[in-house]
């Protein structure tokens, strides 16, 4: 464990900063799928893993033994949604997708007592978890969940007059479950970098992923992705039942149902709207109702209502998706839409140095240009924090000597303008010379003894190819 980086190397705003290994198995693993297999190797990983996580979503709803396609289907529709999101392409959300439906379905909802032997392996299966995915942490409590909601649930069963099972979840995995998740390089510490990004950050995040949604659309304005947006109003209307039935029906709800997939499917409700990448989560209330028997009513309504709703979801996805079915989706880093021949241009002429660049594109930037460059800021805000969003903004928003002031503070020695960065610095900035332009991307180089070197490597690159270029005049920004 001791040869695993604990300092930043990737960034210069971050220099120096304690760099929490909260996933370095997975991204272990997807640096060997690069390497081994290039850019269809990770997407092949990706959506073999995608193929996994439906396989368990419907092994679990095969086995309630009913004719539960309405909810199979509506869960492939969540699927579609969850594992399509650019969050989910490259990131551990499918691992932890996978490996919580594991513990769902062969430890959380066990029919019977599960054995020591069982118990070891999930707790070795929650060591690798750990290592994947920080949000493993949620594995324990999920357990902790589970137990107290059997045992709440038959307590409250024998309160109205029922005949609860016994409790099959043993007590003794609880510690043992939450000792495998100090089973890391950060051991303690894991828990703490789990604490400062959600207690700092938590509202902004819910603000920024939902803010994108208008809940009250009607239209079929595809970049309000209506697909998810109906998906919460049904997987909401399904909590609001369950809790219904609950309240007016307390002893034949809890009698039906496993009080443990009870108090999931209440919990599944709120998970997804704390963020889109969570909105998997949503199964959790779809399987607690398949549990409930339907009465005639409901199940005619089924019958008609079924067929309907499945069917506009599904014409929703597929028209907010065909226009993503080009290369920038299916090979994602070898894309007309990233800045490739920016970045080969760089390498090629042997710029070095600190960037200003757009958040969405510090990962690409990164994963193209390490070690010659060093990004301002990328996808890890729980890693860059409030200071250096607060410093990108301002860049952003400044004009004129205002922002070239802020980039000398920042030791910015390449303005890496890209997407929405070109709406930003349409006239340029006082100080620096645009050496770079294509149809998505342009280069920045600072005037003065500071961009001497790069500007001179820039130089040399024109001419290597017979091109005229003055360093000191540039192209028109």
């Amino acid at each position: 464990m001791g040869g695993l980086p604990h300092v930043d190397p990737f960034s210069h705003t971050t220099a120096g900063r304690y760099w929490t290994l909260h996933e370095w198995v997975f991204q272990v693993g997807i640096y060997l799928s690069e390497r081994l297999g290039g850019v269809l190797g990770v997407r092949f990983a990706s959506c073999s893993l995608g193929v996994a996580v439906g396989a368990l979503w419907l092994s679990l709803l095969r086995r309630e033994g009913k004719a539960s396609w309405l909810a199979t289907f509506a869960v492939l529709a969540l699927l579609g949604v969850a594992c399509w999101a650019r969050l989910t392409q490259v990131r551990p959300h499918l691992l932890t997708m996978i490996l919580f439906l594991v513990f769902t379905r062969w430890l959380y909802f066990v029919e019977e007592a599960p054995s020591k032997g069982r118990i070891a392996l999930f707790c070795c299966l929650q060591v690798v978890w750990t290592n994947l995915h920080s949000v493993a942490l949620l594995g324990p409590l999920f357990y902790l969940g589970a137990v107290l909601g059997e045992r709440v649930g038959a307590f409250a069963l024998r309160r109205l007059g029922g005949t609860p099972s016994e409790p099959k979840l043993p007590l003794f995995a609880i510690p043992l479950l939450f000792a495998a998740t100090l089973v890391s390089p950060e051991h303690v510490g894991l828990y703490g970098f789990i604490f400062d990004t959600f207690s700092d950050n938590s509202a902004q995040v819910i603000h920024d992923e939902w803010s994108h949604f208008s809940l009250l659309e009607t239209s079929l304005q595809l970049h309000l992705k209506p697909t998810t947006l109906l998906s919460g109003w049904v997987v909401l209307g399904a909590g609001l039942a369950l809790l219904a039935r609950l309240v007016r029906n307390p002893r034949q709800t809890l009698s039906a149902m496993d009080p443990r997939l009870l108090a999931f499917g209440l919990v599944g409700t709120l998970c997804g709207f704390l963020a889109v990448r969570w909105v998997w989560f949503w199964f959790l209330p779809l399987l607690a109702l398949v549990r409930l028997p339907w009465g005639e009513r409901a199940a005619a309504a089924g019958r008609v209502g079924g067929p309907l709703l499945v069917g506009v979801l599904a014409l929703l996805f597929f028209f907010e998706q065909a226009p993503r079915l080009s290369d920038f989706s299916l090979t994602r880093f070898e894309s007309r839409a990233l800045p490739t021949a920016a970045t080969d241009a760089f390498l090629e002429a042997g710029l070095e140095g600190n960037l200003y660049n757009h958040y969405t594109y510090g990962g690409y930037l990164i994963y193209r240009l390490y070690p010659q460059a060093k990004v301002f800021i990328d996808g890890r805000t729980n890693l860059h924090g409030r200071k250096t969003m607060r410093y990108y903004t301002a860049v952003r928003l400044g004009q004129g000597l205002v922002r070239a002031e802020l980039l000398r503070r920042a030791k910015v020695d390449v303005i890496f303008v890209t997407g929405p960065l070109h709406n930003d610095f349409q006239r340029g900035c006082p100080g620096w010379v645009c050496v770079y332009r294509d149809h998505n991307a342009k280069l920045y180089l600072p005037l003065g003894e500071r961009g001497a070197e790069n500007r001179r490597r820039m130089t040399r690159y024109y001419q290597e190819r017979g091109l005229p270029f003055d360093p000191q005049v540039g192209f028109p920004p």
